[in-house]
């Protein structure tokens, strides 16, 4: 479950950073 909570965190920052670069 640790490693599944990484993965996740890791997609939550790539979607942040996607997100953040389609609205600048």
């Amino acid at each position: 479950m640790k490693g599944d909570a990484k993965v996740i965190e890791f997609l939550n920052k790539a979607l942040t950073n996607e997100l953040t670069a389609v609205n600048q």
